[in-house]
Order: C-alpha cells, then sequence, then structure tokens
C-alpha cells in the first residue's frame, strides 16, 4: 500500500492516465459486489474459494490484476487471524504476493515479460534500471519505476533525480506530489536520497517539483479562468511537503510564498503557511510583513492563532512550532497596525480576533480611528463603551457634566483636545436627543462583562497589560469622581462581542 492516502500501488500507477478513474471506480463497484456475496455465504468456504482464485496456476484467463482484488476482498471479508488459518503460511507472504501481482498487472499492461516469482527475488534497483533503458519515454513506466524505487528503498539519488525529471517532462504533478510525499514519509529513505546530496541539480529539480502546479495555477489565472478544485488540491500539498523536504534549507521558499500570494484570495492562507517555512528569521519576518502590506490580515491571524477548540492539522502544527511562535507577537502588532491605518474594520469585526484587536489598540493608545469609525456610523454605545476600557487600562479619570453615553464620550474628547471628535459628537446630538438614559447607580453585571473582557483576551498578557479590574460592588453616582478608574453607566452596553452591533463598519 502507498503511504500516503492509504491508496494502493494500482491506484498510484494509474493517476494521471485518461480514463483509469471511471475504470478504477468500476473495478472498486465489482470488488463491493463480490465481497456483498462472500459476507451473505460461509466466510470460511469463500475465504478458501478467494485464495485458490488468487494462487491458481491452472487458467490462463485470470490476470494478475484479478489476483490482486481477490485478495483485497480477502483482507476486507475476514480478520487476519482467520486468514491466517486459512492460508497456513506467513501472512507477510501473502501481502508480498498481493504486492507484485500489482506489479505484475502493470509489467503485462507494458508488455515487460516477467514472472511473479523472478520479480519477487529479483534486485529491484537493477529491475528499475532495465525498465529505464527500453521504457522511459512511456509515463506509465516512469510511474512504475516510481512507486518500485518507493516500495523497495532504492537510495540512487541520480536515479531519482532523473526519474522526477520525467515526472516533469510528461506533466505528471499529482503522481509527483504524491510520490514526493511518499518517499518523504520514509524520513530514513529521504535523507539517505537527498539529505547529502545538497547539489544544485537536485535543489534545481526539487524547486522545479514545487513551483510546477504554481505555475499552472498562474497560467489559469492570467487567462481568467477559474482554479480548478484539483489545481487546489495540489496547491495545499506544498506546505506538508515542504516540511517533510531533507532540502527545505537550501531551497527558495520565499519565491513560493510570493507566487501563492500573486495567486489571490484562495491561495493567501497557503502563502503564510509556506512563509512561515522560510528558513532564514530575517527573510522570514520581511515576507510576513509582505504579506501584511498585501493585507492578507485575516489567513495570517488565524495561522498565528489557531483556535484552541478547533482539529489543528500536523502541518499546521509544526508549522507554527517552526515560524510562528518566534514570529507571532511582532507580526501581529503589524497586522493589527494595518488593519486600523487603512481602516479596514469590517474585515476584522466578525472575527474571533476581534477583541484582541481591541486590546492591542488599547494597549497602545490607538483607539482613535476605530472610535471615529463608530461614531460615523451613530454607534454611540459601543464607542462609550471602547473609550470606557480606554481609560480603565490607563488609569484615566473624566470629569463628567453629564451622566449619559454622549456625556461620557464628550468629556474623553476634551479630554484628548479631539476636535474631530467633538463635531462627529456635534452630528450624533440631534439624531439620539431624548434617547439617553441618565443613570442613577452603576450596573454590577456590566462591571463584571469589562472585567471579563481584560481576562479573557490572550493579548493583554503578552503586551504587559494589568490594568486594575473594577470593583464589583454597585456604587452610588455621589461615589463616582472618587474612584480611581471611570464607572460604567447604567445605559452602558453589554460586553463587545466579535460582530456584535459593528457589522456595519467599513
Amino acid at each position: 500500500k502507498g503511504q500516503e492516502d492509504d491508496i494502493d500501488v494500482n491506484d498510484w500507477i494509474l493517476e494521471d492516465e485518461p480514463g483509469e478513474l471511471s475504470r478504477r471506480k468500476e473495478l472498486k463497484d465489482h470488488e463491493n459486489r463480490v465481497l456483498s456475496l462472500a459476507q451473505a455465504g460461509d466466510v470460511l468456504q469463500n475465504c478458501v474459494f478467494l485464495l485458490s482464485f488468487a494462487f491458481n496456476q491452472k487458467s490462463s484467463k485470470i490476470t494478475y490484476l484479478s489476483r490482486a482484488r481477490a485478495i483485497s476482498v480477502l483482507f476486507r471479508l475476514a480478520s487476519v487471524e482467520t486468514i491466517k488459518g486459512v492460508y497456513k503460511h506467513d501472512i507477510a507472504d501473502l501481502r508480498v504476493y498481493w504486492q507484485h501481482c500489482f506489479y505484475m498487472s502493470e509489467l503485462d499492461h507494458l508488455r515487460i515479460p516477467q514472472t511473479v516469482q523472478k520479480l519477487i527475488t529479483c534486485n529491484k534497483e537493477s529491475f528499475i534500471r532495465s525498465i529505464w533503458k527500453n521504457h522511459q519515454h512511456e509515463p506509465r513506466a516512469i510511474q512504475l519505476m516510481c512507486m518500485l524505487a518507493v516500495d523497495f528503498k532504492v537510495t540512487d539519488t541520480r536515479l531519482w533525480t532523473g526519474l522526477l525529471v520525467l515526472l516533469l517532462q510528461f506533466q505528471r504533478h499529482a503522481f509527483l506530489y504524491r510520490t514526493l510525499h511518499a518517499l518523504c514519509s520514509d524520513v530514513e529513505l529521504a535523507h539517505t536520497v537527498f539529505g547529502n546530496s545538497d547539489t544544485n541539480d537536485v535543489v534545481r529539480v526539487w524547486e522545479e517539483c514545487l513551483m510546477a502546479p504554481i505555475s499552472v495555477a498562474r497560467d489559469r489565472m492570467r487567462n481568467n479562468t477559474v482554479l480548478s478544485p484539483a489545481s487546489l488540491n495540489l496547491l495545499n500539498k506544498i506546505p506538508s511537503l515542504l516540511l517533510k523536504c531533507p532540502l527545505l534549507g537550501s531551497l527558495s521558499v520565499k519565491s513560493m510564498a510570493s507566487a501563492l500570494l500573486y495567486l489571490g484570495s484562495q491561495t493567501h492562507s497557503l502563502a503564510c503557511q509556506v512563509a512561515l517555512l522560510v528558513p532564514d528569521a530575517s527573510q522570514r519576518a520581511n515576507m510576513l510583513h509582505s504579506l501584511v502590506d498585501s493585507k492578507v490580515f485575516i489567513p495570517l491571524l488565524d495561522l498565528l492563532n489557531p483556535p484552541v477548540e478547533s482539529n489543528v492539522s500536523s502541518t499546521t502544527e509544526a508549522l507554527i512550532s517552526m515560524g510562528a511562535r518566534s514570529s507571532a507577537e511582532p507580526i501581529r502588532a503589524a497586522l493589527f497596525t494595518a488593519i486600523d491605518k487603512s481602516g479596514a474594520y469590517h474585515v476584522i469585526v466578525p472575527t474571533r480576533h476581534f477583541q484582541a484587536f481591541v486590546q492591542y489598540l488599547v494597549a497602545n493608545k490607538s483607539i482613535r480611528g476605530l472610535l471615529h469609525a463608530s461614531l460615523k456610523l451613530g454607534k454611540i454605545q459601543e464607542a462609550h463603551q471602547l473609550v470606557l476600557l480606554f481609560c480603565q487600562a490607563h488609569n484615566i479619570t473624566l470629569h463628567l457634566e453629564s451622566f449619559d453615553s454622549l456625556g461620557y464620550l464628550e468629556a474623553y474628547a476634551f479630554s484628548q483636545s479631539d476636535h474631530d471628535m467633538l463635531r462627529l459628537l456635534q452630528g450624533s446630538l440631534e439624531p439620539h436627543a431624548g434617547s439617553s438614559t441618565v443613570a442613577s447607580e452603576p450596573n454590577a453585571a456590566v462591571i463584571q462583562d469589562v472585567n471579563a473582557i481584560w481576562k479573557t483576551s490572550d493579548l493583554s498578557a503578552s503586551l504587559g497589560l494589568t490594568a486594575a479590574p473594577l470593583p464589583t460592588s454597585v456604587v452610588s453616582n455621589d461615589d463616582f469622581f472618587s474612584l480611581s478608574s471611570p464607572r460604567p453607566l447604567k445605559s452602558t452596553p453589554p460586553k463587545m462581542n466579535a460582530g456584535d452591533d459593528f457589522d456595519l463598519l467599513g
């Protein structure tokens, strides 16, 4: 069986052959029907029948593909222990025979004379070279040689390089990627073949292999053609393949990330993942900042801070451990700053990153943009809460003449000499006239909500924010000015959550 996606050898070999997808489906349907019939009868008797069919030497009409399919049904029909009792030999020998039946079916297709006994015992590297000599012009033969080289751990670097070059020439990109995954999944084999062969030719071949589907996708984009699911599937394999590549330090990873970024929003997340694999720390930081400049905001934030409750893939975990942890804070800060400067608040408001974004703005005294955007849309209560958080974080006490939201915001605008904010508030007076509520006492539940924003923020600790929490006891208006930090009013809205009343921003 192949090491990637648990696909048998025959499926690998026929990956790119015209019409083979429908043929494989038909064969699978036949297999399922035979399995259903075998399950309906005596299992032991049917196990004996399948084994007899697979090893039948009397009939020349039984193909090796049919023998392999019979053994495939056998392993689906019964447990290993049951098969051992019927087979009476080492089960490993049966698996070896099963594997070589697939290879024999391909040799028959290529009209290469061979017997299964000789194939099992022959030197596989020498056998591959004999196929190369006479069949290197046939794509199917190249694929057969690749799978033989993987399964039987052929370590000749020149042979492997030649096989990869031929796959590129025949544009068998899907099979090429699956072969590379299978090769690199065997860490010992991959490092034996390529780990000590850091030559320009080998590096060039690897880069061409990795860039091939990117180039195909780029050509489709130039022709205004939407990327197909098959193209996206190939592109999605690049980060995990890079992680396994023994030549990662010699590859031009930055160029790959830039090329993926060029393809558009569909591949932005991939560009972020590849950027994290740039070996040089300074180049990695520059690449990540270029992603920020290109406004690749949310995919990069998702990668730097994956949700705790989600099932993060092993590839993503490895990417985070290699590049994200060391780069997370400065890149996240650059992302938040870029969003603030561009006024793209509508991008981040509906996401789980909004709370951390607000905390960052508050900690860095950069709430002006978000505050003005809220006021322009008449979001008075949201603006009030933002200012409340800011004053709490920086221990600011406002001298209030009015205890409604507009009065609180006006006091803040005067304290900051923010004339633009005052003009925005003047424009809000008429629509909100008579709608404000003067609080006779603060709301203890709202105080809890404001404190909760600080407690649940994953960014506050990393930024060194230690704002003192508000006391949860209810305080009267007479005590309001004696507090060291501003008090929430009865009209204060609930805690800000991603998307709450900010869905119109931007």
